[in-house]
Parts: structure tokens; sequence; C-alpha cells
């Protein structure tokens, strides 16, 4: 089985910065680089250690009122240094996502 076979949501590309928020910490700026409604791709300077649950803010549009910034729990699911990125691909998968977010995932893989 292929990691893309292994893959239960649909993904699309996303190129917008997301923010890593850790307790007692300034937010870390990432890049995304994909989001389904389980997860998202992450570049990044620095490994993650796998398992490593962090809060993010990530930016998609919503409705009328434009972008929303919208935060969910996630866990670092992979990361591999990556040539092309000139970075780390870190991959993430959401926990307890709220219905408001996954509307706007929903949202933005239709358009």
């Amino acid at each position: 089985m292929t990691k893309a076979e292994k893959r239960s949501h649909e993904r699309r590309a996303m190129r917008s910065p997301v923010e890593v928020l850790l307790p007692g910490r300034a937010a870390l700026a990432m890049r995304a680089t994909d989001i389904s409604v389980g997860g998202i791709g992450l570049v990044a300077a620095a490994n993650a250690p796998l398992g490593l649950e962090v809060q993010l803010r990530i930016p998609l549009p919503f409705g009328a009122s434009g972008t929303q910034h919208f935060e969910v729990c996630a866990r670092v699911q992979h990361s591999v240094f990556s040539n092309r990125d000139d970075g780390f691909r870190i991959g993430m998968v959401f926990l307890r996502p709220s219905d408001r977010l996954v509307v706007a995932i929903g949202d933005f893989l239709a358009r």
C-alpha cells in the first residue's frame, strides 16, 4: 500500500502561513503545503517529534466574511527533511476539529 492509498481524505494544495502555538512561547510560523478534513501538511525549519501535540492557527476562506483563522489541536504523524522544500515536511492529523473548521475545509476543497 502506498502513502497515497493510506490517506482517507481528499487533499488540496494550500500555500499559506500557519501558526503553531506552544504554551509559554511565541507562535512559530510554518508554511502549509496541503490540507484535508483529517489534517494538514506543513514545511518547517526544524524537525518535529512524532506524536507531539500542538495548537495550530490556520487561515481559511469562510462564508461571505472572507478569511477566518481557525484553531485546532493537531498531532505530528510524520516529519522528514525535503531538499526540494528546504525544510522538514511535517504531516499533522487534526484532533477534535470543530464543525466550523470541517465546513471551512470542505468549502476550500470544493473550490
